[in-house]
């Protein structure tokens, strides 16, 4: 593997605080093995599509341009953290 020098690309601005593992990949997708060429379709997958997942979501913004071929998220606290599921079931703050 070569070794991360730089990175020059479109960066989606993800205004979300909490976005937990199971938003980023549901739970019904967790069998994929990492390098699926199908685990790129699956990210974001209930909110990048409608609910019958047969069209795409045009509010959600990795749908629209540019940042449809974004390859930075900035995103906001506690992103891709399972500890948002504890603080959900218990009704705790989130640590900041």
């Amino acid at each position: 593997m070569d070794a991360f020098t730089n990175l020059t690309a479109v960066a989606c601005p993800f205004d979300e605080i909490n976005v937990d593992t199971n938003q980023l990949c549901p739970t019904r997708f967790n069998k994929l093995p990492v390098g699926d060429p199908y685990l790129q379709k699956v990210m974001f997958h209930d909110q990048r599509f409608t609910r019958d997942g047969d069209r795409r979501n045009s509010d959600f913004i990795f749908n629209r341009e540019p940042y449809a071929k974004a390859k930075i998220i900035v995103a906001d606290r506690n992103w891709g953290s399972d500890q948002v599921v504890k603080v959900r079931s218990t009704r705790w703050l989130p640590l900041v």
